[in-house]
Parts: C-alpha cells; structure tokens; sequence
C-alpha cells in the first residue's frame, strides 16, 4: 500500500496535498477554544494567545520547590502543564527514522511550533505543507505529531515516514501516549502550539490554521 502511495506523490505538484483525498477538517468539540485576546481583527474564535508569552502572575510560580533533581530537568518543569502561559510537559514519542524524541531535549534552543492531529484531518495536512517553511523562517523549529494514521488506527512509523517524505516536515512523530494524548489533543481536532525557547506555551491554534496567522504568533518571540 505505502509503495503504491509514494508512486502516486511522485506525479504530484510540488505544493499538492499528498494526503488531501478523504481528509475532512474535524468540528471542534466543546467550542475548540477562546477567542484571541491580541489586537489583531482575528475572525477565527479557535484559538488562545498570551500577551507577552507569560501568563503567570504569581512572581515565583516557576520557583523549583522540589529537591529531587530526577524530578524536574528543564527550569519550572514541576509545574508543567500543556496549557497557555505554562511551561509545556514532555513529550515523548518518536520520529520517522525510529529514534526517541523528547520535547525538553529541546529546551533553550529556540521557538518551536508543534502541530498534532490525525493524519486523516485536512487542517493537519495543509499546516504540514508550509510549517517548516514559516517556523525555519523566523529560526524556530517544527515537528508534527500523528495520533492517527490514515486509517484512523494509531499511527505508525511507516505512517510518520510517508507522512515526512510528502510534506518535507521533520520530525514527524508518533507513538504518543494515552495520557499525552488527551493533554495534548482537545477532543478531535487539530491543535497547533507555539512555545518559546523555554518552552513555555504562548498560543494555542485549534482546528485551521493560517501561514499568515502562525508566521504573526512567530515574530513576537
């Protein structure tokens, strides 16, 4: 199945949308988010912004009060939570060539943009098509992780790999937990974060998601 896929990419446009057969952008459940509190005339009510990229009002909320370092690798990472203004918790999974990935083995190396989605969900394949290009142009990085595979069963490796030859994303992510899973996917749909190079959360995208919007939501950090 997978070689008569990569046959079928190889006739497309550069810019096609290998996976855009069959891909249905998902209803947001429960609302999918609050509207934007920016300046900006932003008419898409899914998503979430910070000002400043802090929410955090108490003065040591990322004060480390537990002493056992096995506990906490990354600055404030005992209080992690996947949620705007905090200080994202890991994620573990892993990329399309097999390796472990973590996400706080990427602490302080700048902004990252992770999108996470079903691979069956067309505002997960149109973000992959133009994420590396709008997060490497503001020196931020871009991983994307899939829950589901195009079958709508768990995503596999050769899923992940398929997925980053036609989109020309990487890392491409899967194997994500059940508790991970439900931090970091709101009901169905496509949630699209961007983190800081502390990676603390500063917006939050549910379902579509525009170049324009997330090359605005870059250039602040």
């Amino acid at each position: 199945m997978y070689a008569l896929l990569l046959l079928s990419l190889a006739c497309l446009p550069e810019r096609a949308q290998p996976f855009g057969a069959g891909g249905e952008r998902i209803t947001p459940i429960g609302g999918g988010g609050d509207a934007d509190t920016d300046a900006d005339a932003d008419t898409d009510a899914g998503d979430t912004a910070v000002q400043g990229g802090d929410a955090d009002t108490d003065a040591d909320a990322d004060s480390d009060t537990d002493t056992d370092a096995d506990t906490d690798t990354i600055p404030g990472g005992d209080d992690c939570a996947v949620g705007l203004g905090q200080i994202a918790c890991d994620l573990p999974a892993t990329d399309q060539s097999g390796a472990p990935w973590s996400l706080w083995d990427l602490y302080g190396g700048g902004p990252m943009v992770i999108a996470v989605g079903h691979a069956y969900d067309s505002d997960l394949q149109e973000i992959s098509a133009w994420v590396t290009e709008t997060s490497s142009g503001r020196d931020a990085g871009a991983a994307v992780v899939l829950v589901n595979g195009p079958l709508t069963s768990p995503a596999t490796g050769a899923d992940a790999t398929d997925w980053a030859e036609a989109y020309g994303v990487s890392p491409v992510l899967y194997g994500m937990s059940a508790t991970d899973r439900s931090a970091w996917l709101i009901g169905e749909q496509t949630a699209t974060y961007v983190l800081d190079k502390d990676l603390r959360i500063t917006w939050i995208g549910y379902g579509y998601v525009g170049q324009e919007k997330l090359d605005d939501k870059l250039k602040t950090l």
